[in-house]
């Protein structure tokens, strides 16, 4: 598993668009840093990690345009390259930054802990919003249309109620709760989220790619 996870960041070099991806996603850790400051001033910065999701799709999204490639289909890791190798990627970055917000929220708990209960149910949320974008990664490069119309609606219902401050109801008690369990159990969506993306990819890479997931410059080559 390891090996595989290092054998994609490798493959990254290769990827088409990769100089592209990593200065986009440089801009939005640029203009993620003032979105936390700023929110953290008025006492709820938290939704603003919803920006980093953007940032953690493209190295995710570099590597499937391998997969464009001739060499890369007739390649016996070709099963692997759409399978397994982009959701162990897809989950240490997602991960990664999920357990950034959950340390900005650990702050955030310790300096106003009234807001515990808010700030616990906006942990959870992050954490069901990336779990569905892995299932999306799992499925938009092969039926784009139909992931995409899939993903939307559930990601705007879930980052209105993170910035709305409603939270989800029931969904936790903040009072008496520890933060680690909190954590833990994002963590654990998260896990659930990446299984999720791993074996709907094994259900559909034996379809061809899917022109609409690749980059316009892209689309012109396949």
């Amino acid at each position: 598993m390891i090996n595989d996870w290092k054998l994609g960041m490798r493959m990254l070099r290769y990827a088409h668009g990769i100089k592209m991806n990593c200065i986009a996603a440089g801009l939005v850790m640029l203009l993620e840093i003032p979105a936390v400051i700023l929110g953290r001033m008025n006492g709820n910065g938290f939704p603003a990690f919803y920006m980093l999701l953007v940032a953690g799709m493209l190295p995710t999204q570099a590597l499937f345009s391998l997969s464009v490639a001739g060499m890369a289909q007739a390649s016996p890791l070709k099963k692997k390259l759409q399978t397994k190798i982009p959701a162990l990627m897809n989950f240490s970055i997602m991960a990664a930054i999920y357990l950034t917000g959950g340390l900005f929220c650990g702050i955030m708990v310790w300096g106003k802990l009234e807001n515990r209960e808010f700030i616990y149910e906006n942990m959870i949320i992050l954490a069901i919003a990336i779990a569905a974008i892995m299932v999306y990664m799992g499925v938009a490069y092969k039926h784009f249309i139909a992931a995409s119309a899939g993903l939307l609606p559930v990601l705007c219902f879930m980052m209105s109620k993170g910035l709305s401050g409603k939270g989800l109801p029931n969904v936790l008690s903040g009072r008496g709760t520890p933060f680690w369990q909190v954590l833990l159990g994002g963590f654990a969506i998260l896990a659930a989220g990446a299984m999720a993306e791993y074996l709907l990819s094994l259900l559909v890479y034996r379809a061809p790619m899917d022109k609409m997931a690749q980059s316009a410059p892209l689309r012109k080559e396949i």
